[in-house]
């Protein structure tokens, strides 16, 4: 008799290349990322890059983060996501340059406390979102996409 096997699930996890790279990578798979969310953790100065895909150039892309402490005192700041072009992509990849000066859309704080988004109104893929954190506290996030999605 045969058991039945547990359904795979859709997470896959970013790893280190051109399309998805995790600075500073941690023993866990961090961040965890599937096609409509990602959940990470961000230690001091660690950066996480997430490709999207399937974005409609006819409808707004927003991209919102959940910071866990909601009362993080970065939040919107120092810790932020971005999304960026990939004009933008290869500046930060290739010439160092940081996400804040090199980005279309930068998160700001909307809704309840610990919640950040960015929005661009109409999107002209490709489109990568950054998530940053220059506080010296950690932090665990969350990110929803309204269209698109995380990954390639």
């Amino acid at each position: 008799r045969s058991t039945p096997s547990e359904p795979e699930t859709a997470t896959r996890t970013a790893t280190p290349s051109p399309a998805a790279t995790v600075e500073t990578p941690t023993l866990a798979a961090n961040p965890q990322v599937s096609a409509r969310q990602v959940v990470g953790h961000l230690a001091y100065q660690e950066k996480h890059y997430i490709p999207l895909s399937g974005v409609n150039p006819n409808q707004p892309l927003t991209v919102e983060m959940v910071v866990d402490p909601a009362t993080h005192p970065a939040a919107g700041a120092a810790l932020n996501v971005y999304i960026v072009s990939s004009r933008d992509w290869e500046q930060i990849i290739n010439d160092g340059i940081h996400p804040q000066q090199a980005h279309q859309e930068v998160g700001r704080a909307e809704g309840p406390v610990g919640h950040i988004q960015a929005s661009i109104g109409q999107p002209s893929p490709p489109h990568y979102v950054v998530v940053v954190n220059d506080d010296q506290l950690p932090a665990n996030y969350t990110l929803s996409i309204s269209n698109g999605s995380f990954g390639q």
